[in-house]
C-alpha cells in the first residue's frame, strides 16, 4: 500500500503550519507552503526531526494547501483498528471484505455518499458526512479495477461496459442492511464510483421531524389538507427537496387515497404508494410514465421532478382537474419557478390557477450541542452577519456525538410562498432564506462557516 511522503508531518502539525510534504527530490524533501502564512523555520525544524537533511520550500496557494491536507489525511490514520483491518484485507487479498468494511464504516459514520476514484498514484475513498467531504482512506490506485468489478457485480451491471455513464442499485448486508444507489462515470484516471446510502430508517417521516418552525408546520399542513392544487419544492441540487416531499406524502398517506409517483431514480420506497421507476432501456421512459399517471385513477400525484414540457403540462392539468400534485424544480427562488414553467410552454394564467404553494429551501447544518462553545471571533468584519473582530460567536469543534463534524443534523431552511388571487404571496415576507440563516447564526444554532456558505 502506497501512502506517500506527506505523512512525514502529522495532520495537526500540517494544519497548524499550513504545509504539506509533497515528494523527495534526490536527497531533498519538497514541502508545499502558504507563502507569508506558514512558519518556515518550524517546518524545517520538524522535517529535520524526521531525519530529512535538506528541505525545499515550494509556495502554493492557501486553498491548495488546505485541499491537500483535507484530501490526504484520512480517518483510518486516526483509528488504529480501521487502519489495521484495511491492511489485513489487502494483505490477504480479501477485497470483497474490504469493500463491505468501507461501506459498513460509511454507514456507521452517517455518510450519505461514498466516492471511490483514482488520483494517481492513489485510490481515494471519500465520504460525505453531514454535507462535508472527508477522506476515509487512501489506497493504491491499482485496487480501483478490483473494487469496480465488485460494485458492478453486486449491482448486476455488465462488467464489460465502460466509457459510458452507468447507474445502478444494490443491497448490502454488513452490520445492517444497506440500500445503495450508485453512479459510474469515466474520467481521465479511470472510472469514478459514487455510491449514495439511502437511509430509510433515519430520514424524517413527517412535517414535525423536518426541524422547521411551528408557524411553517401549520402553513404546510393547511396546504396538505387540500383536495387539489400543486405544491412545488424548489432549490439547488442537494437541498433536500425529495426528502421534504416524502415527509408530505407520509403525512397524508392514510390509505384512503391512491398516491402514485414517477421518479428517476426512486430513492426511498414508500409503503402504500404506487411508485413508477423510469427506465428508458425497457421503454418505460419518463414521458410515457408521466402520460400514463392520469389513467391510473390517482388522488395524489408525485412527479419526482418537472423537467420537460410533458411533466409540466401533466402537473398543471392534473391540479386543475381535482388532483393534489407534488413535484420539485431546480430553481433558486419561487419567482424563477414560475419563469421556468413558462419556458416549458405553460401559460401564466394556467400556472397561477394550478399552483397553490412553492417552498424554496436550502439544507443547513445545525451545530452539535455537545461540543458547541463560545469563542472570540478573530478576523475582518462580516457585514451581512453583523460580526466584527472580538465578537463572541458559537463554534462546534467536533466530538464523538457528531462524528467530529461539528454538525448535529441537517435541516431545511425554507421560504414559503403561496399563490393567492393569481399572484405570489409571501407568507413570511420579512423572513427570506438568507434572513433566517442570519437569525439562526445569532441564536447559536449554526456556525459562522455554515452561515457564510449561504451569504
Amino acid at each position: 500500500m502506497t501512502y506517500g511522503v506527506h505523512l512525514i508531518f502529522g495532520e495537526d502539525f500540517a494544519s497548524q503550519n499550513f504545509c504539506f510534504a509533497l515528494k523527495y527530490v534526490g536527497a531533498s524533501l519538497e514541502v508545499g507552503i502558504a507563502e507569508g502564512i506558514s512558519d518556515t523555520q518550524e517546518i524545517i525544524k520538524e522535517a529535520r526531526k524526521m531525519g530529512v537533511q535538506e528541505v525545499v520550500l515550494r509556495p502554493l496557494s492557501l486553498n491548495e494547501i488546505k485541499r491537500l491536507i483535507n484530501s490526504y489525511y484520512s480517518i483510518e490514520l486516526k483509528e488504529k483498528e480501521i487502519f489495521e483491518r484495511i491492511r489485513l484485507y489487502i494483505r490477504e487479498e480479501r477485497f470483497e471484505d474490504l469493500f463491505l468494511y468501507i461501506m459498513e464504516n460509511a454507514s456507521d459514520l452517517s455518510a450519505s455518499d461514498v466516492h471511490i476514484f483514482a488520483e494517481e498514484p492513489y485510490l481515494m475513498i471519500r465520504l460525505r458526512i453531514r454535507g462535508r467531504l472527508v477522506t476515509f482512506c487512501v489506497l493504491d490506485s491499482k485496487l480501483l479495477p478490483t473494487l469496480g468489478r465488485i460494485i458492478k457485480v453486486r449491482g448486476n451491471v455488465d462488467i464489460s461496459r465502460s466509457l459510458r455513464p452507468i447507474d445502478g442499485r444494490m443491497e448490502l448486508m454488513t452490520n445492517q442492511s444497506l440500500d445503495i444507489r450508485f453512479s459510474i462515470v469515466n474520467t481521465i484516471h479511470g472510472e469514478k464510483y459514487s455510491l449514495r446510502l439511502l437511509d430509510n430508517e433515519n430520514i424524517p417521516r413527517s412535517v414535525n421531524e423536518l426541524g422547521i418552525s411551528e408557524e411553517e408546520i401549520n402553513q404546510i399542513r393547511n396546504m396538505l389538507l387540500r383536495e387539489s392544487g400543486t405544491l412545488l419544492v424548489t432549490g439547488p441540487t442537494g437541498s433536500g427537496k425529495s426528502t421534504t416531499v416524502r415527509c408530505f406524502l407520509d403525512e397524508i398517506n392514510d390509505g384512503n387515497r391512491h398516491i402514485i409517483s414517477i421518479e428517476d431514480p426512486i430513492e426511498y420506497t414508500m409503503p402504500g404508494v404506487t411508485q413508477i421507476q423510469v427506465d428508458d432501456r425497457t421503454h418505460n421512459g419518463f414521458e410515457e410514465g408521466v402520460r400514463s399517471i392520469l389513467r391510473q385513477d390517482p388522488d395524489i400525484i408525485f412527479i419526482g421532478e418537472i423537467r420537460d414540457e410533458v411533466s409540466a403540462e401533466v402537473a398543471m392539468k392534473a391540479s386543475i382537474t381535482g388532483h393534489l400534485v407534488f413535484s420539485t424544480l431546480h430553481t433558486k427562488t419561487a419567482e424563477l419557478a414560475i419563469e421556468r414553467l413558462e419556458n416549458l410552454g405553460q401559460e401564466k394564467s394556467l400556472i397561477y390557477e394550478a399552483i397553490s404553494m412553492i417552498i424554496n429551501q436550502r439544507l443547513v447544518g445545525e451545530s452539535c450541542e455537545h461540543c458547541k462553545r463560545r469563542i472570540s471571533y478573530i478576523g475582518e468584519e462580516i457585514l451581512p452577519l453583523s460580526v466584527k473582530n472580538g465578537d463572541m460567536i458559537f463554534e462546534s469543534k467536533g466530538c464523538e456525538h457528531c462524528n467530529y463534524s461539528g454538525i448535529q443534523r441537517r435541516v431545511p431552511v425554507m421560504a414559503i410562498v403561496e399563490i393567492k388571487n393569481r399572484k405570489l404571496e409571501h407568507c413570511f415576507e420579512d423572513q427570506s432564506i438568507q434572513q433566517k440563516i442570519i437569525r439562526r447564526f445569532h441564536e447559536g444554532k449554526i456556525s459562522l462557516e455554515e452561515a457564510r456558505r449561504f451569504l
